[in-house]
């Protein structure tokens, strides 16, 4: 009876200053700027956005370099 992920892949923010669109390089300066914890494997980059939830962004090859093409925000909790 809950929901546990959203997936977003139209272009746009979200809440925390990042989405679809975004460049590798934004992604890069906004963790940082922010200290969150983060993880990358391949062309995927996971963010702590709470203790039990955590947003992954999925990078794709654009002009310029990556952006991202997909957000997932995730709920472990019960």
């Amino acid at each position: 009876g809950r929901v546990d992920r959203i997936v977003v892949t139209e272009r746009g923010g979200w809440p925390r200053g990042l989405g679809v669109g975004s460049t590798r390089a934004e992604v890069d300066r906004y963790t940082g700027e922010h200290r969150l914890l983060r993880m990358t494997t391949g062309d995927t980059i996971e963010i702590a956005v709470c203790p039990d939830d955590r947003a992954f962004l999925h990078l794709a090859p654009a002009v310029g370099g990556q952006r991202v093409n997909r957000v997932e925000l995730v709920a472990w909790g019960p």
